[in-house]
């Protein structure tokens, strides 16, 4: 029995997994739409914070700020490394302004902290996190084209103020760059899946068109075809019933037939 393709329980099944991978790919992009961009934001002040640690640590135990270290070369050195690994640049400065510490361009840097310490801030400006020690704050975050910045400023302590910068690439543009990414990895899986899809259902429909053939034949009273167990689930017990039920029929209508044959001898 050749069933209609259009009917088939193939192309139904097809259809739901592609409904349901069509189903998870949008939730997908909706949930990337609404929180991609807070997470971002949360995932580069981390970094920021996570560099401020290590180079507080790095500067309390070699005493930096506190005495005249004698291997400041490889302290500064130290510092840089971990500035390259997060994406940052820094400046320490004493109560007189004069710079201890630097890595970056200092003149942007001794202005930008000039600017925090007096209060002016760019339009734009959102303070993140604020504690005893330090503070985390942001500005052209949501500018397109533009790179914005997190900026950590505090005091290391009472004599020293510093200021730890990171720059962002615009986050519209960092999330558009994702979501077409995202559009095109999903036409690409979409693809594979279809087909994936199609050669899975076939596998699950088979046995089904088999069964289905074998109760064709039955009702055409050929008994002799029998359904191959291959495995012990539902289609398998459903395979077995009918070769058991197909034995029965068999040997009920030869009874019959013999039943029959013997009432007309006796008429």
């Amino acid at each position: 029995m050749r069933v209609k393709i259009k009917n088939s329980m193939r192309t139904k099944l097809t259809f739901l997994l592609l409904c349901l991978m069509a189903g998870v790919f949008l939730v997908d992009l909706i949930i990337n739409q609404l929180f991609l961009e807070d997470y971002y934001v949360n995932t580069k002040e981390k970094s920021l914070l996570k560099g401020y640690e290590e180079i507080n640590d790095i500067l309390y135990k070699e005493q930096l700020l506190t005495s005249n270290s004698d291997n400041s070369n490889e302290i500064a050195s130290n510092i840089a490394s971990i500035c390259e690994k997060y994406g940052l640049t820094i400046i320490v400065e004493n109560s007189s302004s004069d710079v201890i510490l630097v890595y970056g361009t200092a003149n942007i840097l001794h202005e930008r902290l000039m600017q925090i310490s007096f209060g002016i801030n760019p339009y734009g400006t959102e303070v993140i996190e604020k504690t005893d020690k330090y503070m985390v704050q942001s500005y052209n975050l949501d500018k397109k084209n533009e790179d914005g910045y997190m900026e950590i400023t505090g005091f290391f302590n009472e004599n020293t103020s510093f200021l730890i910068r990171m720059a962002v690439k615009s986050i519209n543009e960092s999330v558009n760059i994702s979501m077409r990414f995202f559009l095109y990895v999903g036409f690409f899986v979409s693809l594979i899946g279809m087909i994936i899809a199609f050669v899975i259902s076939g596998e699950f429909t088979k046995p089904i068109l088999n069964l289905a053939k074998i109760s064709k034949e039955m009702t055409n009273l050929n008994f002799n075809v029998k359904y191959n167990v291959k495995s012990n689930d539902e289609l398998g017990i459903l395979g077995n019933n009918m070769n058991e039920l197909s034995d029965k029929l068999k040997t009920t209508i030869i009874d019959l037939k013999q039943a029959n044959y013997e009432l007309r001898n006796d008429i």
